[in-house]
């Protein structure tokens, strides 16, 4: 069984990432759902003060690492995380980790109905 990560914690000096590419070597990570502040990590615009950003090491990690990686609309939206549709829509920069697209509620509901779900506060 594949287990799914709900991510729900800002910036969290990459524990969630940390967490997400040990259970990808063991093969045992099916989908990943941003939601409320762990959506953060997927800005772009956010600029560490060394190093790569932690939205360029999601990026790189779901590049060699394809699955599932949902960021709740709504909680994106309000905190400026906007991937090309809605950064058009709203005259404003992408700002979304590649590798991750834009969801709802829906999915996140479907993940916790289907999957073993681990949750990062």
């Amino acid at each position: 069984m594949k287990i799914a990560l709900l991510i729900m914690a800002p910036e969290d000096s990459g524990r969630a990432l940390h967490i997400a590419q040990a259970m990808a070597r063991k093969n045992t990570l099916g989908r990943i759902f941003f939601y409320q502040r762990g959506v953060e990590q997927l800005n772009t615009n956010a600029l560490p003060a060394s190093g790569a950003s932690l939205a360029q090491q999601w990026s790189e990690f779901l590049a060699a690492n394809p699955m599932d990686a949902i960021a709740c609309v709504t909680s994106a939206l309000s905190a400026g995380v906007l991937d090309a549709t809605q950064a058009d829509k709203h005259g404003r920069a992408a700002t979304l980790a590649r590798g991750a697209e834009l969801g709802g509620l829906g999915q996140l509901v479907d993940m916790l109905e289907n999957d073993k779900v681990v949750t990062l506060k």
